[in-house]
């Protein structure tokens, strides 16, 4: 890939990463509560559900589940 492509694409990822920082911190520790939901030996399903729920949104906004910028493993 010639040098400036490169630069684009790197500048794309950056500006990707800073847009949604915010979202993804939200995801994680949502995700992160989900976890720690399960592991309790009295499972609160509704609260699983609420924010499986609240994950499933976020990731939508991020652009889907798998929420990585185009091409940032190329």
């Amino acid at each position: 890939m010639p040098r400036e492509n490169q630069e684009k694409l790197s500048e794309m990822r950056m500006n990707y990463l800073k847009a949604t920082l915010e979202l993804r911190k939200e995801l994680v520790a949502k995700q992160l509560e989900i976890t720690m939901h399960w592991a309790q030996a009295n499972v609160d399903s509704a609260k699983v559900e609420e924010l499986s729920i609240a994950v499933a949104k976020l990731q939508e906004e991020l652009g889907g589940s798998d929420w990585t910028c185009p091409g940032f493993w190329q």
